[in-house]
Order: structure tokens, then C-alpha cells, then sequence
């Protein structure tokens, strides 16, 4: 089954290494995945560095994995320096884009909407039909238009709709393949509808 075959290939990555002297990168970078599969951040980001000292010329979705293992330990700043690094690296890397944009929303102040907003639209014309490009826009105008309904309601005004960020999110629903995405553009469209009444 399934474990058998990961078993199975954590091995052969294992006898590569041992047979090239932990200079294998394409092993290095399979131990790296099945690390951070396994959620275990801190030993895919060893993987990772050992594949990059390996070969420094490593392409920037090696530099992605280590951003995406510093964002799930919620080393924020350590996961921009790596998007950064790519995108200096590729600069039409819509990944590292959406990373950034991503990291900037959790910074929620008017500076860091306003660079989220950049990285996206920079995101967007690169690529128009990414869905984390269209759930990470959903996301953003789902809250300024959350603060705005407060504000409003605050002065005993009409609050505004959530339709742009649904529909954002319903196009990210329609063209993401990935269920972890797809799952992620339902719950936007969910708390879009909620925040509704």
C-alpha cells in the first residue's frame, strides 16, 4: 500500500545519499518533502539547507520549501527573507508572489494591505488563473470590506456586500485541481456568505 511505498522510498533516497555522500540533491530533496509532508518543518528545513549547500544553484522552489517550513513554524520574518529570495531569484515566481502577499495580510495594517495588494496584482498578470492568487484576493477584500461594514454599521449605516470577495473566490473554486485550495476557496465563499447574514 501507500506506506509501503513510502517506506520504500525513504530507503532508496537513504542507500542514494549513503552511496554519494549526502550529495545526492534530488534525494536530498525528497527527504525534504517527505519531511514536510510528515509535518515535521524543522527536519525538511535541515534537507532543504543540506540540498542547497550541495548546490547553491539549486532553482527557487527549493528556497519555496524552506518559506513554506518557516511559515508553518510561524517564523514569518525567516519564510519572507526566503520568498524574497526567490523572487529575486525568478522574479515571475507567482508562488513566492502569493507568499508575500500572504505574509503582508497577516501583518493587517494599511501598509501591509496596500504591499499585499502589489505582490497580487503583480501575481495576477504573470498568471490570471492561479487559484491562490484569486483565494488570497478573496481573503483581502473579504476583511477591508469586514472593517468597512464595521465602520459603517458603527454610524448606523447600510454595511456593503460581499460579492467581489465570493466571486474571487468561487473563480479560485473553479480552476484550482489541488482539494487543499479548492477546500480553502469554499471556506472563503462560506464565511462570505456568513459575514453576509
Amino acid at each position: 500500500g501507500k506506506g509501503e511505498k513510502r517506506t520504500s522510498a525513504q530507503q532508496l533516497f537513504d542507500m542514494a545519499l549513503k552511496e554519494l555522500d549526502n550529495k545526492n540533491v534530488p534525494c536530498l530533496l525528497g527527504k525534504a518533502v517527505m519531511c514536510y509532508n510528515d509535518k515535521q518543518y524543522h527536519q525538511a528545513l535541515e534537507w532543504y539547507s543540506k540540498a542547497l549547500k550541495a548546490n547553491p544553484q539549486c532553482p527557487g522552489f527549493v528556497r519555496l520549501g524552506m518559506a513554506y517550513c518557516w511559515y508553518r513554524l510561524k517564523e514569518h520574518e525567516k519564510a519572507k527573507l526566503c520568498f524574497q529570495r526567490v523572487v529575486d531569484m525568478e522574479p515571475e515566481n507567482v508562488t513566492a508572489l502569493v507568499g508575500l502577499a500572504l505574509l503582508d495580510l497577516d501583518i493587517q495594517n494599511k501598509d501591509s494591505f496596500e504591499r499585499s495588494v502589489t505582490y497580487l496584482k503583480q501575481a495576477f498578470k504573470l498568471q490570471g488563473n492561479h487559484p491562490m492568487v484569486f483565494n488570497t484576493f478573496a481573503d483581502h477584500f473579504f476583511h477591508n470590506q469586514f472593517l468597512l461594514n464595521k465602520g459603517l454599521k458603527e454610524r448606523g449605516e447600510q454595511p456593503g456586500s460581499f460579492r467581489e470577495a465570493e466571486d474571487l473566490a468561487r473563480k479560485a473554486s473553479e480552476c484550482a485541481e489541488n482539494p487543499q485550495i479548492k477546500a480553502l476557496a469554499w471556506f472563503q465563499i462560506g464565511r462570505c456568505r456568513h459575514a453576509a447574514g
